[in-house]
């Protein structure tokens, strides 16, 4: 991979292949089983830790950025700076209250509850 604003090589990276791809998904599938299994609170402090390592490393994670894809330094600072928002908003709705009470006639109630994808056998 070449630095746009400067032909020089910056990084080596390696090609996949449709295997790899499998491979991939495979591994994506059980980390969401474990990832699923976690409390909230420890899923809100995960997204919360990489929110930190964004907040604490921005200057040099946007360097990289104009240096990989040849944008300016006000682009690529705002896009780290939209990263860490949005970690910390998936990270809300890990500790909010659960479930809402939905619209029903008269006498009755009906309440929903959103569950984490493979955990649903389990509750």
């Amino acid at each position: 991979m070449t630095e746009p604003g400067t032909d020089n090589l910056l990084a080596t990276v390696s090609l996949a292949n449709a295997e790899d791809s499998g491979v991939s998904a495979l591994q994506a599938a059980k980390i969401q089983n474990s990832w699923a299994t976690l409390g909230g609170r420890e899923r809100a402090a995960i997204l919360r830790e990489a929110a930190s390592i964004l907040e604490r490393d921005c200057e040099s994670i946007a360097i990289v950025l104009v240096r990989e894809s040849g944008s300016i330094l006000p682009k690529a600072q705002m896009e780290v700076r939209e990263s860490i928002e949005l970690l910390h908003a998936a990270a809300a709705p890990a500790i909010a209250p659960r479930g809402e009470v939905l619209s029903n006639p008269p006498g009755r109630l009906s309440y929903a509850r959103r569950v984490p994808r493979g955990v649903i056998g389990i509750i």
